[in-house]
């Protein structure tokens, strides 16, 4: 199945239901309440979205209001970014773990959602676990209990009801007890927490200027909330500062704890990008069908989700490091097209690689080489690993998906 067919349901069909009837019967005038979605109401509430998409490019001092506060950008939120991001979440659950590598046990998951807003990292755990549901990957656990940190006690309460709401209409709703239990703190001023199986990290660090400081935080809160055998998911925007520092936040755990990474890299070594190349950064994107109710948006609003975009970490606490062979490698560029060659950029244990493959060279037997995009993880056979991956090209031939490298002339 390919990642777009993956990704077709990210967002279920249930929650999209109980999100309109949530924003038509509370944000809307009294009119509204009751009656079917129309094209009217998509441009009524697509002003929100646009209030709020414009609040994103002001200064951090201007932000710090919290457009939670305001029912127009907090209508907008709950109608276009949180399902979006909550997609972005699930899409990266089910590209790393099955139910059988879920943390806890059978019987009860305990999961921390930092920063947690309406409970966006939350849901897109349960779009996920859904999904598993729905290719047979049982058991799930039967109590999922959430603690829910945020400062707007509100945006947690709306939260809770759609969720509410989307388990009501879901076969997952059968299968698991949700217990969701609200914190209103200061995630800075935050210190006592409880040993949780899961945490989830969703747009924190963007909010926090300098690196010590993000770091600071992230070392005090796994002190407090980690369990032995916690999953952590750090999920940010695709945007280069809080992309490279992610990296930044990468290195610091792998070197001062016993985490082990679990993706987007195949490695444990520093990152390559805080070595060389310091103008790139490691984001990745994936390609989806985005339900009628985005595109509908997206028309409106003039933005566009073709596309998720995203950086991110997942790590596991307990667990062996995974063995990647040297010639493993994750695109982190996308296929990159110049006068008379098509390149990508890979990372994996023998660093970071560029590999080309020039127009004259190209055939019906190395049409993969068309086929990796930023994201894909592929492998080359043959590989002479090179003293300096960084400096030294090597060209690249396709045989089915596997990859034969040998040096360029």
């Amino acid at each position: 199945m390919s990642e777009k067919a993956q990704s077709a349901d990210l967002i279920p069909r249930a929650f999209i239901e109980g999100l309109r009837t949530h924003i038509k019967n509370n944000y809307g005038p009294k009119s509204f309440v009751g009656k079917p979605w129309t094209e009217f109401d998509t441009s009524y509430f697509a002003k929100g979205i646009v209030r709020l998409n414009d609040s994103f490019t002001l200064s951090r001092s201007e932000k710090s209001l919290n457009y939670f506060n305001d029912p127009i950008m907090r209508s907008g939120y709950l109608a276009y970014y949180l399902p979006v991001n909550a997609a972005k979440a699930a899409s990266i659950f089910l590209k790393h773990l099955t139910a059988k590598d879920l943390p806890g046990d059978s019987q009860t998951l305990r999961i921390v959602d930092f920063g947690s807003g309406p409970l966006t990292q939350t849901l897109g755990f349960l779009f996920a676990l859904e999904q598993m549901l729905a290719r047979g990957n049982c058991p799930l656990p039967k109590t999922v209990t959430v603690c829910a940190v945020e400062q707007n006690r509100r945006i947690i309460d709306e939260g809770r009801t759609l969720i509410k709401n989307y388990l009501a209409a879901s076969p997952l709703g059968t299968k698991i007890q949700l217990i969701i239990k609200p914190i209103t703190a200061d995630l800075l001023r935050l210190r006592s927490g409880e040993p949780s199986d899961l945490l989830l990290f969703g747009n924190v660090l963007n909010e926090i200027p300098l690196r010590n400081e993000q770091n600071d935080l992230v070392f005090r809160l796994l002190n407090h909330w980690s369990a032995p055998n916690s999953l952590i998911l750090f999920l940010e925007p695709a945007a280069k500062k809080i992309s490279r520092d992610l990296q930044n936040l990468r290195d610091a755990l792998l070197e001062k704890t016993d985490l082990k990474l679990l993706g987007p890299c195949l490695h444990h070594m520093t990152c390559p990008l805080n070595q060389v190349a310091k103008g790139d950064w490691c984001h990745f994107y994936q390609s989806w069908q985005a339900p009628l109710f985005i595109r509908e948006f997206d028309r409106v609003t003039k933005l566009k989700k073709s596309v998720l975009m995203y950086s991110y970490l997942m790590f596991k606490r307990g667990s062996e490091a995974a063995k990647y062979r040297s010639n493993q490698f994750v695109a982190i560029s996308d296929l990159l097209i110049s006068k008379g060659r098509q390149e990508i950029i890979g990372c994996g244990p023998a660093g970071r690689i560029r590999f080309v493959r020039s127009n004259r060279d190209r055939s019906e037997d190395n049409h993969g080489f068309d086929l990796i995009n930023r994201g894909t993880n592929f492998s080359a056979t043959n590989i002479e690993l090179p003293k300096n991956p960084e400096l030294e090209y090597r060209s690249i031939v396709d045989r089915d998906t596997k990859f034969l490298l040998k040096a360029k002339s």
